[in-house]
């Protein structure tokens, strides 16, 4: 979006293509979701995708309000996209990162309800795939999550900067924790 700082380190910078986490058309879904194959839902059955909100629960998202404005960020559409972030904030998605990788490799469309943001958020262990490749079985083999976990426990201050924005500075979620193998004994 803007020209990160020089002293950025690792800490957060909104990049282009962070919160393309929607798609904008039907395209991609009717691919495969049609008439012709067979595979439910199709392009009639908008009720599956496409929900009518009920009551409204607040979710504490991945947002610190001030940041954009330090970014120099002021579009209307990627503020309202990140301020419902209720999972990782940093993941950019359009495509340079793992332009190899499907939506469906860490998305469930299935199981998703546009209107309960707790569906719409990735397993930790998904990151990368079945097999989260950036979750490895031990630190030495190069895994994200367990780098941050390991800088989290030397050091209650850390932030956890890979995926989240503001959640990185929270203690360390059960989850995250239980997504790394235990080694065998």
């Amino acid at each position: 979006m803007t020209k990160p700082p020089k002293n950025l380190g690792d800490a957060f910078w909104l990049k282009k293509g962070t919160f393309k986490t929607i798609p904008v058309s039907h395209t991609g879904c009717f691919t495969c979701h049609n008439a012709d194959s067979g595979i439910a839902p199709t392009s009639v059955d908008c009720q599956v995708c496409h929900k009518l909100a009920g009551i409204t629960v607040r979710r504490t998202s991945d947002f610190d309000p001030a940041l954009p404005k330090t970014m120099g960020v002021s579009d209307r559409t990627m503020l309202n996209a990140w301020r419902k972030r209720v999972s990782a904030g940093a993941y950019r998605h359009e495509g340079g990162m793992h332009p190899d990788l499907a939506c469906t490799d860490c998305h469930a469309p299935a199981r998703m309800n546009t209107v309960d943001p707790l569906t719409l958020k990735v397993p930790v262990r998904s990151c990368g795939g079945a097999e989260g490749c950036h979750v490895t079985a031990t630190l030495d083999e190069g895994g994200a999550l367990n780098y941050e976990i390991d800088q989290k426990k030397k050091n209650a201050n850390f932030v956890c900067t890979k995926c989240h924005v503001v959640f990185g500075k929270q203690a360390v979620p059960a989850s995250h924790i239980s997504a790394i193998a235990k080694p065998a004994e």
